[in-house]
């Protein structure tokens, strides 16, 4: 799942707010429709690609706070970084350091969930 951030002077903002959170935002294929996704006992931690764009005129990293914590290397000023961790489900702040004026944002992860990648067709 893909993340995008920006860090102004003012705010980080997160686009999407949320990831593995219900369906994807794609056309059900209309055999599969109707059907419930299969249930998968699983707590894998989703795997989260967070790109940054720093649109600041000071260097900086990421610090994600949550469930479990992760930081990025540095991103320059004027530039763009990424963050790449595996999240369990929760509540994630995401701040920058060398920037205390930022206001952080937030991400939410959702639990792990089944793909219908290859249950085309099935009966």
């Amino acid at each position: 799942m893909r993340v995008s951030v920006t860090i102004t002077p003012k705010a980080i903002t997160v686009q999407p707010r949320t990831t593995a959170v219900g369906p994807a935002h794609t056309q059900q294929i209309p055999q599969n429709q109707n059907h419930a996704q299969p249930p998968i006992d699983t707590d894998a931690p989703a795997t989260v690609v967070i790109v940054a764009a720093n649109q600041t005129r000071s260097d900086s990293r990421l610090v994600l706070r949550g469930p479990r914590d992760a930081s990025s290397g540095p991103i320059p000023a004027g530039s763009p970084g990424t963050l790449q961790a595996d999240l369990p489900t929760g509540t994630y702040t995401i701040a920058a350091t060398n920037l205390p004026d930022v206001r952080p944002g937030k991400l939410i992860v959702g639990p792990y969930r089944a793909s219908s990648e290859n249950d085309v067709l099935l009966p």
